[in-house]
Order: C-alpha cells, then sequence, then structure tokens
C-alpha cells in the first residue's frame, strides 16, 4: 500500500514538473505580453483563408501536434489572419508581419526565443520533410 502512494506522488510530481503551457491569441501586444514574461517560444502563424487543406495540416501538424508538447519551455502562438490586417487589432499586428514575413507570403510559420532573442527563418514550405526539419530547428533554438 506505501508504495502504491509513493509511486502515485511521484507520479504526480513528475506529470505536473513537464507541465506546459501553450496559449494562443490574435493579438500581438498580448502575445509579446507572454513571451516577454517568461521562458517562451513564440510561434507566429501567418495564413489567408485561400489554401484551407494546407492550413488545416499546418494546424494540425504543427500547432496542435504532440511535437510542441515535447518542450520544456512554454508557447504562445500569435495567429495572424491577412483578411483582418485591415482593422484596428489589425494595425498592431502588422508589426509581426513586418517584422518575421516582409515578402507577404500566406501561410508561413515563424518561431522566435524570448531570453536569446533567435529565431528561425520564415517556413514557407510544408512537406512531411519540412516539418520534420521545422522542430529540430526548434528544438534546436533552446
Amino acid at each position: 500500500m506505501k508504495q502504491a502512494i509513493c509511486i502515485l506522488i511521484f507520479g504526480f510530481f513528475t506529470i505536473s514538473s513537464f507541465s506546459q503551457k501553450i496559449s494562443s491569441t490574435t493579438n500581438y501586444i498580448d502575445a509579446l505580453e507572454l513571451y516577454n514574461s517568461g521562458d517562451y517560444i513564440m510561434l507566429i502563424y501567418f495564413y489567408d483563408g485561400e489554401n484551407s487543406k494546407l492550413e488545416r495540416k499546418i494546424k494540425n501538424e504543427i500547432l496542435k501536434s504532440d511535437g510542441l508538447k515535447t518542450f520544456n519551455k512554454d508557447i504562445v502562438i500569435l495567429n495572424v489572419d491577412k483578411n483582418t490586417l485591415g482593422t484596428e487589432e489589425a494595425a498592431i499586428n502588422k508589426r509581426p508581419v513586418r517584422a518575421f514575413n516582409p515578402e507577404n507570403i500566406y501561410p508561413s510559420i515563424s518561431a522566435s526565443l524570448s531570453k536569446e532573442g533567435k529565431s528561425l527563418p520564415l517556413m514557407t514550405s510544408f512537406s512531411d520533410s519540412d516539418i520534420t526539419l521545422f522542430f529540430e530547428q526548434l528544438k534546436a533554438l533552446k
């Protein structure tokens, strides 16, 4: 009985020590505050809704994948929709477009690490090998 209790307690602390927070927002200021508040990786997902099949693949195989859950850093995902760049909030969201996607390529993803200021090149191709390479580069960021 004591052994079972010890295993449960150990399991609880092991799981909670590996807990990770993945936040998602469409507001650059909110994403930046989270990003700067701790040991975060920021993923910036640029999309335009014109290639729904590819955008669904990006969401499933990158943004909602188990691959993101392997990081020991918290992650904030900034979703930048090209079609909303005329709105008031979009004026703020044009900043990451200018900084990380100056050629306006949609869909695409960029990643940045807060403490070190390192970032990955803009990902614009999403074959299975490109996605594998992206996760390898993301792991190398930390």
